[in-house]
């Protein structure tokens, strides 16, 4: 969710759009707000499929429904691996940053 230290944590970025991936316990509810919150804020968000999950796992194909229907890209943990690794090797890899909370 977008609380003061996520809002603190994106700040000492300095100014600009991010990309976020996001992975969670309870696609439906913590997940979803987290998401739905980063794309309030202009960022591009990418939901591991395969990172989240629920106590009721019929919540979870709603959940990634819903957002990727507002806007969130749907991934597995296999390409997001390989995302990042060809992130690495590119040459503007010295712009990003990440953050964990």
């Amino acid at each position: 969710m977008w609380v003061p230290e996520v809002q603190k944590a994106f700040k000492a970025l300095g100014d600009g759009k991010r990309e976020c991936v996001v992975v969670g316990i309870e696609s439906h509810i913590c997940v979803t707000q987290t998401t739905l919150d980063l794309l309030k804020e202009g960022h591009k968000v990418y939901v591991i499929a395969d990172g989240v999950s629920s106590c009721n796992a019929q919540e979870v194909p709603i959940a990634l429904a819903r957002l990727r229907a507002e806007g969130a890209v749907r991934y597995g943990h296999n390409l997001t691996a390989l995302m990042t690794f060809a992130d690495l090797l590119s040459s503007d890899y010295h712009d990003k940053r990440i953050v964990t909370l």
